[in-house]
């Protein structure tokens, strides 16, 4: 059976439209459906802001209730620069990847809503 890449994940973090997600608040990016097993095999997130926006990336195991960093927690990513992880993940079904922009106490966390798109990558396998 061939192995097909696909969009796993894709959007704003802090996305003002329709869902809603509130930044400074972890929502879901991808989360496996509960008949499957996936491989991110990349993440990649582009800042469009003027200025550095603090972001945090998080795996949430359906085995183990404690979030697991992926990247240094409210880690700055610079204005117009791209965070690509191509270390490949390995999700169960009902794992997830969670995200979040701003930071706790941050003044300027409304000012960061849409700035970062992403888009994440990989395979999807029925488990049995």
């Amino acid at each position: 059976m061939p192995v097909q890449l696909k969009v796993l994940g894709s959007g704003r973090l802090g996305d003002s439209s329709s869902p809603p997600h509130q930044v400074n608040t972890l929502y879901p990016l991808y989360q496996v459906p509960a008949t499957k097993g996936a491989v991110v095999k990349a993440m990649r997130f582009v800042n469009t802001h003027t200025s550095g926006v603090p972001f945090t990336l998080v795996q949430r195991s359906s085995s183990n209730p404690d979030d697991k960093p992926l990247i240094p927690r409210d880690a700055v990513l610079g204005s117009g620069l791209l965070l690509i992880t191509d270390e490949e993940l390995l999700l169960g079904p009902n794992d997830a990847i969670w995200a979040k922009v701003g930071k706790d106490g941050d003044a300027n966390n409304a000012s960061y809503a849409d700035k970062i798109d992403f888009v994440l990558s990989g395979v999807e396998r029925d488990i049995t």
